[in-house]
C-alpha cells in the first residue's frame, strides 16, 4: 500500500508544495539551504499500475480491468478475439496470478496490458488467497480511480454481443447523478456483481471502494486466526453489495437486468436457433456473463461452445475465428 499511498500523497499534495512543509522524499523542503536531488520513489506494481493507466486516452473509453486466475488463458484469448473490432485493446488492463499466463497473453496480444502477480500470492492458499487476489485488484482499481479514470470491471469468461461501453456511456450522459452502473443476478436478487461494473472516478465512488478495500481486510485478519470459522455468506461480493445498497458514501448506482446483460442462466436455458423463434433481443442484450455457471454439470466453456460462443482454435495458437465472433454478434437467441 506504501507506493499507492505515495502516489496518491504527491497528486493532492504538490500544487500546495509552495506554502508548506511536505515531509515526502519526492520534495525538497524550501527551508534546505544545499541542493538534494529528488529520491525516486520506489517502483512497484501499483504504481507500474498507475503509470500505465495514465497514459490512456479514456474520452471514449473507459480503463478495463479484469482479474485473472490459473485457468483464465483460454477464456481470456477468447474474450480478447471477440472484441477485437472495439478498438479498447490499449484501455485493457488485466491482472494475472499466473506469470506463464502473462507471458502469453503479452505474446499473443501485445497491445494488451498484463501484470502478474503470482510472486506476491504465492505464499497463500484457498480461501485467503481467493481473498488476497481479490483485495490486490480492489486497491489496482483505487489506485485508476485516484488517477481520475473511469474504470469498467470485466470477466474474461463473458461475452459481448454489442459494445456496452456506449450503452453504459449514454447512461452517464442522461442520469449525470449517477456514478456507479452495474448488473445484477437474475436467481439471487440481493447480489450485485463486481464482475461488471463502471466506476466514475468521483469522491463518493472511492469512498465506498475505500470502505470494500477495508471490510475484504477486516475477513483476512479473522480468516487467519486459529479456530476461527467464517461462513461462506460473509465474503467481499455480499460486502460490496451491501454497501452499493446502503448507499455508501452516498453512491448513486443504477442497475443494469438481465435482459442487457445475462447472467449464467442463459446458457442453461433452452437455445432456439432457428429464424422463426429468435428472440427481439437483437438491440438489447449486450454481455452474456458465465461466471457462476455450474462447473460439475456442464464446463463453462463447453456452454459456450455449444452456444457458439467460442471464437478462437485452440488447435491453430488460439486464431481467432473472425467469422464466428461475426455470426454471435448477428444472432441473439431467447431464453
Amino acid at each position: 500500500m506504501a507506493c499507492l499511498s505515495i502516489a496518491f500523497f504527491i497528486l493532492v499534495q504538490l500544487p500546495f508544495a509552495a506554502n508548506f512543509k511536505i515531509l515526502s522524499p519526492l520534495i525538497i523542503e524550501k527551508e534546505t539551504t544545499t541542493t538534494i536531488a529528488p529520491t525516486t520513489p520506489k517502483r512497484d506494481i501499483f504504481f507500474d499500475i498507475f503509470a500505465t493507466a495514465s497514459k490512456m486516452d479514456v474520452r471514449e473509453v473507459p480503463v478495463l480491468m479484469t482479474f485473472l486466475e490459473d485457468d483464465s488463458l483460454d477464456f481470456a484469448n477468447n474474450w480478447l478475439c471477440n472484441v477485437g473490432d472495439y478498438g479498447l485493446y490499449q484501455n485493457v488492463i488485466m491482472i494475472s496470478a499466473s506469470e506463464k499466463v502473462k507471458q502469453e497473453l503479452t505474446r499473443l496480444w501485445p497491445t494488451v496490458h498484463v501484470f502478474s502477480i503470482e510472486k506476491e500470492m504465492s505464499p497463500y492458499q484457498d480461501r485467503e488467497r481467493h481473498l488476497r487476489c481479490n483485495k490486490f485488484l480492489a486497491r489496482a482499481v483505487l489506485t485508476v480511480l485516484e488517477a481520475e479514470l473511469k474504470v469498467l470491471l470485466f470477466r474474461v469468461d463473458s461475452v459481448w454481443l454489442q459494445d456496452p461501453i456506449v450503452l453504459l456511456q449514454s447512461i452517464i450522459n442522461n442520469k449525470r447523478d449517477v456514478n456507479l452502473i452495474l448488473a445484477g443476478f437474475s436467481e439471487r436478487s440481493s447480489d450485485l456483481d463486481t464482475g461488471f461494473a463502471l466506476l466514475k472516478a468521483v469522491p463518493e465512488v472511492m469512498a465506498l471502494w475505500n470502505q470494500y478495500i477495508v471490510m475484504i481486510d477486516e475477513i483476512l485478519k479473522r480468516i487467519v486466526q486459529p479456530n476461527v470459522n467464517i461462513p461462506e455468506s460473509e465474503n467481499e461480493r455480499n460486502y460490496f453489495s451491501q454497501l452499493v445498497r446502503r448507499r455508501f458514501g452516498r453512491v448513486k448506482h443504477h442497475l443494469l437486468t438481465v435482459d442487457i446483460v445475462a447472467d449464467d442462466r442463459w446458457y442453461g436455458a433452452p437455445l432456439f436457433r432457428t429464424e422463426n423463434t429468435r428472440y427481439n433481443l437483437q438491440n438489447k442484450l449486450h454481455v452474456v456473463r458465465n461466471y457462476f455457471a455450474d462447473t460439475e454439470t456442464l464446463p463453462r466453456k463447453q456452454m459456450m461452445k455449444d452456444a457458439r460462443h467460442w471464437f478462437i482454435e485452440e488447435a491453430a495458437d488460439w486464431a481467432c475465428n473472425e467469422d464466428s465472433v461475426v455470426q454471435a454478434e448477428k444472432s441473439v437467441w431467447r431464453l
